[in-house]
């Protein structure tokens, strides 16, 4: 039988015994006599946390929340987001919100409320902050409003190829629905670009 510090032969000692992150008991115990922290104790530091200020849209923020959803990815050719941001402004304005860090708009959100259900789009955060809560709060001040118009619950949609966001909203405590979501467009948004398109060429 042999222990830490035994030994195992004429002039050999067993292997201290490895510890956390690969340092030996040894080593974890020199540690915290020089500096008085445990290797096994270290963190990465957590990212500061960022101070954002949530207010409703305002008409000059336009071209800079339309740059957001670019840089989110959230653009699609069948969708004119100028044409949005008008029609929004003229239904439940003050459900179209943005977050302010540092004077520069790095989230939005549209949410409305039709009697029945509260529903949300548009929903992005500059992506060098992402994971740093900004879409939680803005999701969490949406919420907030909606319950507070009577609105008892809340539905989104996620693109199929934007899957990614589902865990983001199960932590939010949202689950999927057992429906199939179904559309039918009354207003073509491409059609007036396809027609520019041609008239430029």
């Amino acid at each position: 039988m042999t222990s830490e510090g035994a030994t195992t032969g004429p002039n050999r000692r067993a292997k201290p015994k490895k510890g956390v992150q690969g340092a030996t008991q040894r080593d974890i115990k020199a540690d915290a006599a020089g500096s008085g922290r445990s290797l096994a104790l270290q963190r990465p530091h957590p990212a500061p946390a960022v101070r954002m200020r949530i207010r409703v849209f305002r008409e000059e923020d336009e071209d800079r929340v339309v740059e957001l959803w670019a840089r989110c990815g959230l653009l699609r050719p069948w969708n004119a987001p100028r044409k949005d941001i008008a029609r929004k402004l003229r239904v439940q304005r003050e459900l179209f919100l943005v977050g302010e860090v540092d004077g520069e708009i790095a989230a939005a959100v549209m949410a409305g409320y039709e009697g029945h259900r509260g529903w949300v789009n548009y929903l992005a955060v500059e992506p060098r902050l992402q994971g740093r809560g900004l879409g939680r709060r803005m999701m969490a001040e949406v919420e907030r409003m909606l319950r507070s118009a009577g609105c008892p619950k809340v539905a989104l949609q996620i693109r199929r190829g934007n899957l990614g966001v589902v865990t983001f909203y199960r932590e939010l405590g949202y689950v999927e629905d057992d429906v199939i979501s179904m559309g039918k467009r009354l207003v073509r948004d491409d059609r007036a670009r396809r027609a520019r398109r041609a008239d430029e060429v």
